[in-house]
């Protein structure tokens, strides 16, 4: 939970790339990978775009990590300059990117599920090796079995953050940007959220369709 924790927190430092990196339309995290969506890209512009692409996100990753890591860390001191790798991958279509960012998350939960049972057979006595051998070949529902029968951990209890992973999007909300004759007028603005929905199920594109390009 120890690392779960530490990766939230590193969540919520690296909010403000979404908000400075203007071209950018959706953020996944889990664990320690992270992916960038830039819709409009046609597959020879990527191409001509890819070494910059790559690039400057990494530069802007890399610099909000070490600028906002006292606020998050403030009894810790950052001992080492951070670096971070990066690839490009130009996806044919929509349809193929939501099924990557589907396996992503899906992948979230797995790791999850198995780190949880994991960690908890070592915290009651049992060794490493143990614990892997009793986990090794078992399906999702013994897993969920295990955490309720073994330690009452309902595994759909869990936080979000930890079974989907994170989601940084714009959302349009309405906002307030002058008052004339005492009237407020509000206008729609794209704010930077971090969120942990599901993107597997068409609900978060239907309600988002603006994500990748839709109206």
């Amino acid at each position: 939970m120890l690392v779960q924790w530490l990766w939230w927190r590193i969540w919520q430092m690296l909010y403000s790339h979404m908000a400075s990196a203007t071209n950018t339309a959706l953020c996944c995290g889990k664990h320690r990978h992270f992916t960038n969506g830039e819709p409009g890209f046609g597959l020879s512009s990527c191409n001509l775009l890819i070494s910059k692409l790559i690039s400057v996100i990494c530069s802007l990753f890399a610099s909000s990590y070490v600028m906002n890591w006292g606020k998050y860390f403030p009894e810790t001191k950052l001992q080492y300059a951070p670096a971070f790798d990066g690839r490009a991958v130009c996806y044919p279509s929509e349809s193929i990117l939501r099924d990557y960012l589907s396996w992503r998350q899906v992948d979230c939960h797995i790791n999850n599920q198995y780190n949880t049972c994991f960690w908890n057979l070592v915290g009651s006595g049992k060794s490493t090796a143990e614990s892997q051998n009793m986990l090794k070949g078992t399906t999702a529902d013994v897993k969920n079995n295990l955490l309720f029968d073994t330690f009452k951990i309902n595994y759909n209890d869990l936080p979000q953050i930890f079974r989907k992973g994170s989601i940084v999007y714009r959302k349009k909300v309405e906002k307030v940007v002058k008052v004339e004759d005492g009237q407020e007028i509000k206008r729609l603005r794209s704010c930077a959220v971090v969120e942990h929905e599901d993107i597997i199920r068409d609900n978060f594109w239907t309600q988002y369709p603006y994500i990748l390009g839709g109206k």
